[in-house]
């Protein structure tokens, strides 16, 4: 009986320690970066789930980019876009699969 409740305890151990290294996101989904400007605008987009920037390109005015990215177990993702050229940013919170993000 001593013998199995160690090793219940150290399977317990186990689990719980895989359970904190798992992977944290849901999966990925897809966006399209909309430049709306009738001018061209070098934009980086940054990954705030998986901390990773996802591009960094000019985007050709009245033009959408289409990128992918991760998302929370509820699939819906966070990032932030930024201007290189103006240095404005949008932080986008909370979307879910296919949304249109503007260039700031």
């Amino acid at each position: 009986m001593r013998n199995a409740t160690i090793v219940l305890a150290v399977f317990v151990a186990i689990a719980t320690a895989a359970a904190t290294y798992a992977d944290p996101t849901g999966g990925y989904i897809k966006v399209r970066v909309v430049n709306s400007h009738g001018d061209d605008h070098p934009v980086e987009m940054v990954d705030n789930i998986c901390k990773r920037v996802v591009f960094s390109k000019r985007i050709v005015g009245h033009a959408t980019l289409d990128a992918q990215v991760c998302s929370y177990d509820m699939g819906k993702g966070d990032v932030t876009l930024r201007n290189l050229q103006s240095g404005a940013r949008q932080h986008y919170r909370g979307f879910i699969d296919n949304a249109k993000l503007e260039v700031p």
